[in-house]
């Protein structure tokens, strides 16, 4: 096991308690383009899962080539709910060009990436929450 890379560490170190804290957008019950919004049993409460505030937490130790880290996120009424052990290389696209060459790179990643699914069976992230 190796510890994070400094240059990520320095960044995760200049926060409060080591933890970078996102706000996170809510689309809303209103939302026209994901039905899963449309849920009338949760969707139209505004607070229960709904969350809006995410807190990133890097791992002390973690394999060769990934960087892993925690994510709490938190909902209107204090639910918690925690993703461990989320391999951030799995998330950063990887540009292997130079140049202009970049962009349609970038891009195509980007693209790719709306699709990224982590997979409990294959112990990808572990799932428990709180109240608090």
């Amino acid at each position: 096991m190796n510890v994070p890379p400094a240059s990520i560490a320095r960044i995760f170190a200049n926060y409060p308690d080591s933890a970078l804290v996102l706000d996170l957008e809510d689309p809303r019950y209103g939302y026209a383009f994901d039905p899963r919004e449309k849920d009338k049993r949760l969707a139209a409460d505004e607070q229960v899962l709904r969350f809006r505030r995410a807190e990133m937490k890097l791992r002390d130790k973690m394999p060769p080539g990934m960087v892993l880290f925690d994510v709490k996120f938190i909902d209107g009424t204090g639910t918690r709910v925690f993703v461990k052990a989320v391999d951030l290389m799995c998330l950063v696209p990887r540009i292997d060009l130079d140049g202009n060459m970049q962009y349609p790179e970038l891009l195509l990643e980007e693209y790719g990436r709306f699709g990224i699914t982590l997979r409990r069976e294959l112990d990808e992230f572990h799932v428990s929450s709180e109240k608090g």
